[in-house]
């Protein structure tokens, strides 16, 4: 499902161990993931390049060059970005790297546990 999508793994190049830092690109068509949220891990995104949509429990959001989005730990809220136009999307996500992780997949009897 994830076709089209590609990740510049910036932090752990630096050798960052606290947080991540990834470049995302995403192809006409792509998703950056399936809608998910975060129950330990904080996470926040700047769009870089093209023009996506944020899909979020709210509805479906507009984003442009310089937009950010921020999901705090534990809020229940399932997000992702969808590239539905014919250009490139790229955009820059930092998330923290907690000992214990649990992320819930909102549109899928999905769960994952990671220590």
């Amino acid at each position: 499902m994830m076709k089209g999508r590609s990740s510049l793994r910036l932090g752990q190049a630096g050798g960052l161990i606290q947080f991540g830092a990834n470049l995302v690109t995403l192809e006409p068509g792509a998703l950056a993931s399936l809608r998910h949220w975060h129950a330990e891990e904080d996470e926040f995104l700047i769009v870089t390049e093209g023009t996506p949509h944020l899909v979020d429990d709210h509805g479906r959001h507009a984003m442009a060059p310089g937009d950010c989005a921020a999901f705090p730990a534990g809020e229940a809220n399932g997000h992702h970005l969808v590239n539905d136009t014919d250009a490139p999307v790229r955009f820059l996500v930092f998330g923290t790297k907690a000992a214990r992780e649990v992320a819930m997949y909102s549109d899928h009897d999905f769960r994952i546990e990671i220590e």
